[in-house]
């Protein structure tokens, strides 16, 4: 797998290795293993870690292949959304937790552990549901790209979508609920509204469905 990144003027002066570490987001690991493959070109040429990049050039890293897995027997079922070379988009079923936890302790029976028994390999989910939810997660195969995606999330640029059944009809049929959420204490897995919070948006809209 190729990947390609062209410096950009905010970039400009960066040392090589600034760059695969930050705005390219590569793991230290991965940076020393395409190193040692010779795997590391800027404008098709050789280049130093702490040379400085220049608005304009081409930074490529020939990074390791990851074919889609041949599926295997297994102890637990994985149902397959999507996969290709970087990416897996797999089914969670509740009330399956999506990796280790207090409550499901290392061992347990895990979203995260059953794709790294299809994979044979360490995988790196990109966001979670809770235990009672079901839906789609996203796993990433590469630890850059786990990254890019975490930061596209977190610049707003992922929609997610959500069904409910709830009691009663909401009034009104549709509308927003614009309320921050933060940890109750600092080492708390419990969630509360509080105004020093993230800041969460829900958009609902039952009109559609029966009075």
């Amino acid at each position: 797998m190729r990947l390609e990144h062209v410096v950009s003027a905010p970039e400009d002066g960066l040392t090589l290795q600034q760059l695969l570490r930050g705005p390219m987001g590569l793991s230290g690991r991965e940076i020393r293993a395409a190193k040692q493959r010779g795997a590391v070109s800027v404008n098709a040429a050789p280049f130093f870690s702490n040379q400085p990049v220049r608005e304009g050039m081409c930074v490529r890293v020939e990074l390791t292949n990851y074919a889609p897995a041949s599926p295997s027997p297994q102890a637990h079922p994985l149902e397959v959304v999507f996969e290709d070379e970087v990416l897996l988009a797999v089914f969670k079923p509740a009330p399956l937790q999506c990796h280790p936890s207090p409550s499901a302790p290392g061992g347990s029976d895990t979203l995260e552990g059953r794709v790294c028994a299809y994979l044979g390999r360490p995988a790196h989910p990109v966001h979670r549901l809770d235990a009672e939810t079901t839906g789609i997660v996203l796993f990433a195969k590469l630890p850059f790209v786990q990254a890019h995606l975490q930061r596209q999330m977190q610049a707003g640029m992922f929609e997610k979508g959500y069904q409910a059944w709830v009691c009663g009809v909401p009034a009104p049929r549709s509308g927003e609920i614009d309320a921050p959420i933060a940890r109750l204490t600092p080492d708390s897995f419990t969630r509360v509204v509080r105004p020093d919070g993230q800041r969460a948006v829900t958009r609902y809209d039952a009109s559609r469905f029966a009075p």
